[in-house]
């Protein structure tokens, strides 16, 4: 039997996605949550593709909102121990260990190089330095660099996870030797236009997983019940 031609199917796709799409620019897909709202907002967007990467919105959502009410700043993220982020966003969170150190690395990296917690220094420099910068840093994701070339700096990406990439594989809109997600979102920057990417991508997320999804389980009522450092470092 012959495969589907994939470039057609993820060309049909996202035609059927956009007839079904109704003011996806000013969904949730492309905002930034509120918590850590005095935080740079390159790296509070960040911190939340992090979250995001291979959970649902809700969950990321949450867990962000759990991290704001534990902890003063982005700062005292940056400080904290795995075990204590774990324990805050919770056990049952998907992949949380890794998850935790993905954050704590990620983080210490940005504060080496620029001093400080703020990527705002990368809008002065050229998009795909920019994009090879995010790409370099310790504990980033796929889905984290496209969000933020897409969101911050206007550059060509294509957002990517796990999920996302099940989703398109199962639509057949992937090779079938696609590879590692770095391969599958070089093929998929080929197929979607700049121009074009952007909205691909908020199609392609709110078919896969909306913002209000309900499966999270844990919720704002669960954090605890004040507000505390973990550490008297910054």
């Amino acid at each position: 039997m012959t495969r589907a031609d994939p470039e057609k199917q993820l060309a049909t796709l996202l035609r059927n996605l956009e007839r079904k799409s109704v003011n996806a620019e000013h969904h949730a897909v492309v905002q930034i949550p509120d918590a850590f709202e005095h935080d740079d907002p390159i790296v509070r967007q960040l911190v939340y593709s992090l979250l995001l990467t291979d959970a649902s919105p809700a969950k990321a959502t949450a867990a962000l909102d759990k991290l704001a009410f534990c902890l003063v700043d982005l700062n005292e993220l940056r400080v904290c121990m795995c075990d204590e982020i774990v324990e805050i966003i919770g056990e049952r969170y998907p992949d949380a260990e890794h998850r935790a150190d993905r954050l704590r690395c990620c983080l210490n990296d940005i504060f080496q190089r620029q001093h400080c917690l703020s990527l705002a220094a990368l809008h002065e420099v050229p998009k795909r330095q920019a994009r090879m910068y995010l790409d370099s840093l310790e504990g980033i994701t796929p889905l984290a660099v496209g969000r933020l070339c897409l969101l911050h700096f206007s550059a060509h990406a294509f957002p990517l996870d796990q999920y996302l990439m099940d989703v398109l594989v199962k639509e057949k809109a992937l090779p079938e030797n696609y590879g590692s997600l770095v391969s599958a979102v070089a093929w998929l920057e080929r197929q979607i236009r700049a121009k074009d990417a952007k909205d691909a991508y908020i199609m392609l997320e709110l078919h896969a997983r909306p913002p209000k999804d309900t499966s999270a389980t844990t919720k704002a009522a669960d954090a605890p019940s004040s507000k505390t450092s973990t550490t008297n470092t910054k």
